[in-house]
């Protein structure tokens, strides 16, 4: 319950909530027990979560920024809680107010980078790309995971003038430096693996070049899920395959295949990297361990 962010909305937007809440139309839904382990199934735990955590504070716009710019700050700060997922946490689960919006992880994904860092972020996007992708969940790239779900049954409903104060917001967030961890030059015969299981699985859609086609199939170059900190969100589409996300606005039948079945973790850790170390990419080599690991949270 993301409430460490809804407490900068006033008093009137969760009155319109709750509003809002009470036409809804109840339904049979029966919850089972907690299943939170010890301690965290210890509620009195969350006071003290809160001393160090929690910092009750309505909205307050900037004046020496527009009206737009603050209710795109107000939406992504508060009711739409965009830092839940897209900031680091500390091992208590608290928001790493140097990092906030840098991107975080998620039910084994990856949150990829808000920030304005031009390779893992939203450097290379415009405003107008921003709020396409919002609402429509694709413009060069397709929202996946849990994003699609955002897109679907969030932004995909809001008013563009909203989604595009968003964008103006999100584009205003500065670079971070080293966002990014890379280490040495994989070794020959990883890229030549690599680039073999790129060329036979995904070179088809992705291209050769790896530029993808707009609206279809996501270029690999210069991606920042890609290049990603953190390779998870990348594996798992890898394993698993995905769908777009489903709007009303941007239908498409396309969708991106599981290989976990046919690939071997060997494989497909020689593929994300090379992926992740050609066409100027730069980012982290990917280990079959890693692999391993994100099968296993996938089944467990």
């Amino acid at each position: 319950m993301p409430y460490a962010y809804y407490t900068r909305m006033p008093v009137a937007d969760v009155i319109a909530i709750r509003a809002h809440l009470t036409t809804v139309v109840p339904v049979a839904n029966p919850v089972d027990e907690d299943q939170l382990p010890f301690p965290l199934r210890i509620r009195s735990l969350v006071a003290a979560w809160n001393k160090l955590h929690f910092r009750p504070s309505e909205f307050a716009s900037r004046p020496n920024r527009s009206a737009e710019w603050n209710r795109g700050a107000y939406l992504v700060e508060g009711p739409g809680h965009c830092g839940g997922c897209r900031t680091p946490k500390s091992r208590l689960g608290g928001d790493d107010s140097k990092r906030l919006l840098a991107g975080g992880e998620l039910e084994g994904w990856f949150s990829s980078n808000l920030r304005d860092d031009r390779r893992t972020g939203l450097g290379a996007w415009s405003i107008e790309q921003v709020s396409e992708y919002l609402l429509a969940g694709s413009n060069s790239y397709a929202a996946s995971g849990p994003m699609a779900e955002v897109v679907a049954n969030s932004t995909s409903r809001m008013s563009r003038s909203d989604i595009d104060a968003v964008a103006l917001y999100l584009k205003s967030r500065p670079t971070l430096r080293g966002d990014t961890r890379t280490d040495g030059a994989p070794a020959a015969d990883v890229i030549a693996m690599g680039e073999a299981v790129y060329v036979d699985a995904c070179a088809s859609c992705h291209g050769r070049d790896g530029v993808g086609i707009a609206h279809l199939f996501p270029p690999m170059k210069g991606s920042p899920i890609a290049q990603s900190e953190d390779p998870a969100s990348l594996i798992r589409v890898v394993l698993h395959g995905t769908q777009n996300a489903a709007t009303d606005r941007a239908p498409t039948g396309a969708s991106m295949p599981p290989f976990g079945w046919t690939l071997t973790d060997g494989e497909i850790s020689a593929a994300v990297t090379y992926v992740r170390r050609c066409w100027g990419n730069a980012a982290s080599t990917v280990t079959a361990r890693e692999v391993t690991a994100a099968r296993r949270r996938a089944i467990d």
